[in-house]
């Protein structure tokens, strides 16, 4: 019984939660400022945190104390969304917020109007600081267990950081689009590197090929014992250091701690163990950790690479949008891009950092079988899933970032008229599946029952875009996904379809942008295609 009411109580209280946030946003588009929570967290990214290299220990930070205080500013960052929607909620509420973050942001964040509890601001940062110390023990924890593991061959590798499954290559297929394959056959793989590590944490995976191998661990073991004796009276030290910090009120001290548990080992173990690449991918963007440098230092490459051309913010009707938090306090050194307009996007955020320009980059795949569906002409198509209400608000907008359920539908329908057109089959491959906490319920079922009445075919979002699109004469995507840069760089013709027609440019990539539905049909009769069907097929 008691556990019942209890349950009920946190439900009424997120449900309460739920419903600030929501009406904070309806507030702010009654003041015609849909994007004012989004720009006051984002604006946070310039703010300095009032530390000095001086107030950071050797025990905690090593050699690189220099980067520690932007390193603080991208951790804090990456609590983003919280922080958008507890503004978002005090702007529902009219109560003060209390969020994770330091004074010199909560004063930033008042000085633009908003509402903040600093006493209650301090205790979140403190919780959210003693959270970082139970991770940076865990992990340090996981690195000392790592002697009952089996020792690796030894030799010379590189390491690709949070994958998932479908981003392996595949067995039984002679081709495979996912990072591992287009790794090994581009030309940024190291002559030297023979073996080809994979970071994923599920435990299912797939045949693999045996130069590649799945670890949970992004470090081997050490091969002497003292080496661990070493590593964990660097951790030890440093735990007590931060203890101690932590309760002379240093909050930072908790945050460092967790970076410290991989820059020490990584300070321990040899340059020759280390791998000869590190590559990370560009979901996270801004946050660079501390074993990174210390890596470089050693000799090791660590990349940034971008599976992805949409990243560029853009107008559309009145609204402009900002950029990206924490674009501009981004330290890669060696940044990999598909062409070269987002290496010139990226170097006005990380002007002195190395660029290589790869073309398109493949990143996950499936076994799925893709049907034949016939001679006639055939269009890939690709939209963008729109988010529900209280997934954007979250993270700060107060209407959707152009991107909504209205729009949706409006593309598809626009699209479908194309299919009078002769013998033309519409072939739709959404992202990746989500569920109902990311999209509306209401609106699946809408938009399913629309592609079966306009006989929009459906294809499994597991596959790669790349091989839908080998499959097709032509594509038509939402802007900027880039699944239309894909399509030109394979030779098929490819635009960008604005359904709202709000947006301000006219072509991105060297691809166009049709804002009509007569721009639309004018352009396909334009490819002269209709008679010839599919080249594919």
């Amino acid at each position: 019984m008691g556990d019942v009411i209890i349950n009920n109580l946190i439900r009424k209280k997120h449900f309460r939660r739920l419903r600030a946030q929501l009406k904070g946003a309806r507030t702010l588009r009654k003041e015609n400022r849909p994007f004012f929570v989004e720009k006051a967290v984002s604006d946070l990214t310039d703010v300095h945190l009032g530390l000095n290299e001086k107030d950071f220990p050797r025990s905690l930070v090593g050699s690189h104390s220099a980067h520690a205080e932007i390193l603080l500013r991208q951790i804090l960052l990456k609590n983003y969304k919280r922080i958008c929607s507890l503004i978002m909620q005090s702007k529902g509420s009219g109560e003060p917020a209390s969020l994770p973050a330091p004074n010199s942001w909560v004063n930033s964040l008042e000085s633009g109007g908003l509402q903040v509890n600093q006493l209650g601001s301090k205790i979140t940062l403190y919780k959210f600081s003693a959270f970082c110390l139970l991770k940076g023990f865990a992990k340090t924890g996981l690195l000392l267990l790592q002697y009952k593991l089996p020792a690796l061959a030894g030799k010379p590798y590189a390491l690709f950081l949070d994958l998932s499954p479908n981003n392996l290559p595949l067995s039984g297929q002679k081709k495979s689009y996912d990072i591992i394959s287009w790794y090994k056959s581009s030309k940024i793989k190291k002559p030297d590197v023979q073996e080809i590590w994979a970071q994923i944490r599920k435990k299912n995976i797939h045949p693999i090929p045996p130069d590649v191998i799945v670890c949970r661990n992004i470090f081997p073991c050490f091969k002497k014992w003292s080496n661990y004796f070493q590593y964990f009276y660097k951790s030890f030290m440093a735990f007590l250091i931060t203890c101690f910090g932590m309760i002379r009120g240093k909050w930072w001290y908790g945050l460092l701690y967790e970076e410290s548990a991989l820059l020490h080992y990584v300070d321990v173990l040899s340059d020759q163990d280390l791998a000869r690449e590190y590559l990370l991918h560009n979901s996270n963007w801004f946050h660079k950790s501390l074993w990174t440098y210390e890596a470089e230092i050693k000799g090791s490459d660590v990349c940034l690479y971008y599976y992805s051309t949409n990243m560029e913010k853009f107008n559309f009707g009145v609204y402009q949008k900002i950029d990206d938090y924490g674009l501009k306090i981004m330290q890669w050194n060696r940044i990999i891009v598909w062409d070269a307009q987002q290496r010139d996007y990226l170097k006005q955020y990380c002007p002195n950092a190395e660029y290589q320009i790869v073309g398109l980059i493949s990143f996950s795949d499936s076994d799925t079988i893709i049907n034949n569906y016939g001679s006639g002409v055939k269009i890939a198509v690709f939209d963008v899933t729109p988010t529900r209400p209280i997934l954007y608000t979250s993270m700060g907008y107060a209407l959707p970032p152009y991107w909504s359920t209205e729009l949706s539908l409006k593309f598809f329908s626009d699209i479908a008229s194309l299919q009078t057109i002769n013998d033309t089959t519409l072939l739709w491959k959404r992202k990746r599946t989500v569920g109902h906490s990311f999209i509306n319920r209401g609106f699946i079922l809408r938009l399913d029952k629309y592609l079966q009445e306009k006989k929009i075919i459906s294809v499994d979002p597991t596959i790669s875009a790349r091989r839908l699109i080998e499959k097709c004469d032509v594509v038509i995507s939402m802007p900027f996904t880039s699944t239309s840069v894909i399509g030109k760089e394979l030779g098929k013709p490819s635009i960008f379809y604005d359904a709202s027609a709000s947006i301000e440019q006219n072509e991105s990539h060297g691809i166009p942008v049709l804002k009509s539905k007569d721009e639309l049909k004018n352009w396909y009769h334009s490819l002269n295609i209709e008679k010839t069907g599919s080249s594919n097929a």
